[in-house]
């Protein structure tokens, strides 16, 4: 019985480790920025005229999660930017729905570039 009461008192040890080393780690992410989202993925490829990769991984994580903001944004902006405008007017709209807010940046001329795909 004391072996047991052990053996779980060393499993609870090594959760309360795991969950502190897990807590510092993130705390020390948020300190030094070390989080890498994928909008800045996205804009960082963006930044460097990767477009065409840009639009495989937009691709791929919208197949994944259809409303991932980032990915139909920047999606979009690189169908644009390969002549593909009714694919990424597409993209726009279901961002719209997502991202209502957007819709209305336009009516607000915020973002004169890409309004002109909305109809």
């Amino acid at each position: 019985m004391e072996d047991e009461l052990a053996f779980v008192q060393l499993q609870l040890w090594v959760v309360i480790g795991l969950l502190a080393f897990f807590a510092l780690t993130n705390l020390l992410c948020r300190i030094f920025g070390c989080e890498w989202s994928d909008e800045k993925i996205y804009a960082k490829m963006w930044q460097k005229g990767e477009v065409d990769k840009l639009l495989k991984l937009a691709e791929l994580r919208l197949a994944e999660n259809p409303h991932d903001i980032g990915a139909l944004y920047f999606g979009a902006r690189a169908m644009v930017a390969r002549g593909r405008n009714d694919d990424a007017r597409r993209l726009l709209e279901r961002l719209s729905v997502i991202e209502p807010s957007l819709r209305s940046a336009c009516q607000e001329g915020v973002l004169p570039r890409f309004c002109g795909h909305f109809h």
